[in-house]
């Protein structure tokens, strides 16, 4: 099975300390076909995330987000 690349926008509706940052980020980051977290630099609240969607989906990146206790959504989906 060949990975592909894709990435996404994720908006945290409410401002997070950078300690719960983090945690998000390994949260997300350890789910099987995710490449890359990282918060935007420019924009608070938004977390841009690489991955490969044969492994994962979208809903289920965002859905992890959720579980971590974090209103979010999908950025322009």
């Amino acid at each position: 099975m060949d990975s592909q690349a894709s990435n996404l926008l994720l908006h945290v509706n409410a401002p997070i300390s950078n300690a719960q940052l983090q945690l998000l980020q390994r949260a997300v980051g350890g789910i099987a076909g995710v490449r890359r977290v990282a918060p935007s630099v420019r924009l608070e609240r938004l977390l841009m995330v690489d991955y490969d969607p044969l492994a994962v989906s979208a809903r289920a990146i965002l859905a992890r987000v959720q579980t971590q206790g974090h209103a979010a959504q999908l950025v322009g989906l």
